[in-house]
């Protein structure tokens, strides 16, 4: 019952002449991927070139004072991320088997569970782990509460900010999620620039 046969241009070796008389045969309609001229495109490439982009987030800033914040995870990402939010008076919990938390923060020293969710106001995921930073976003959108992770853009219903404070300014810098160098360069420019306004 196919009424369209796609198939790319395989030549004799892969078949194509048995292929097209195949759908002649039986009415098929025919399209024709010709073989490539140069190197073809990622995945992530063809998304880009199919699907819009969506719009930037919206830079919402909000009080955190005394709000329960999840890090789950403690390397580099998961201890940095787990500072700045103290930064703003957060009450953060991390979890994760090893690593070293910043003075302030709750370390549960065990791989995370569901349960540890209940009651937090957000949760960044910044394990080495792409099955448990998944299952972390899925439990967030189930339970409508703020997630970030921090190896999937795509998985965020929120995108963690560089952040940058000085001269009673707070300044939180996000991109796309498809070029974090392109950020920090530019956070630095502006973490620079709110020193200099700090000396006036």
């Amino acid at each position: 019952g196919a009424k369209w046969l796609v198939t790319k241009d395989t030549g004799e070796a892969g078949g194509l002449p048995e292929k097209l008389a195949a759908a002649k045969k039986c009415g098929c309609r025919v399209i024709l991927i010709d073989r490539p001229q140069e190197d073809g495109l990622t995945p992530e490439q063809v998304r880009q070139l199919l699907l819009p982009e969506p719009p930037m987030r919206f830079p919402l800033f909000v009080d955190l004072t005394g709000r329960r914040c999840l890090v789950v995870g403690c390397g580099k990402i998961g201890a940095h991320r787990a500072e700045v939010l103290l930064r703003y008076g957060a009450e953060v919990i991390v979890v994760a088997p090893e690593g070293e938390t910043p003075a302030g923060a709750v370390h549960h020293r065990r791989a995370f569970e569901p349960n540890d969710l209940d009651g937090v106001f957000l949760v960044t995921a910044a394990t080495d782990r792409r099955d448990i930073n998944h299952e972390i976003y899925t439990l967030c959108v189930q339970r409508n509460v703020f997630g970030s992770t921090a190896d999937n853009r795509e998985e965020c219903t929120f995108f963690f900010p560089a952040v940058r404070t000085g001269a009673n300014l707070s300044v939180g810098l996000v991109s796309d999620g498809s070029d974090h160098k392109k950020t920090a360069r530019a956070a630095r420019a502006i973490g620079q620039v709110l020193k200099e306004e700090s000396r006036t």
